[in-house]
């Protein structure tokens, strides 16, 4: 189960464009989930840089979001 792996919600899990594991675990970290500021943005930047990390977060409970709708 992925959940036992990356414990963290909402978590991403990232693939290249040929097939190769990029990156696993939280979106983010901290209070908020805002958009620019995350894991997964930080790791496609690299990507596009041509630097693949092949990052598993594991050991991090991830970010905490608020719905204010």
């Amino acid at each position: 189960e992925l959940k036992s792996v990356i414990p963290a919600t909402p978590a991403a899990v990232l693939i290249d464009k040929n097939g190769e594991f990029v990156y696993a675990g939280p979106l983010s970290e901290g209070l908020a989930c805002s958009q620019g500021s995350g894991f997964v943005e930080i790791v496609i930047s690299n990507l596009q840089a041509g630097f693949n990390s092949s990052l598993l977060i594991a050991d991090t409970k991830g970010c905490y979001c608020v719905n204010n709708a």
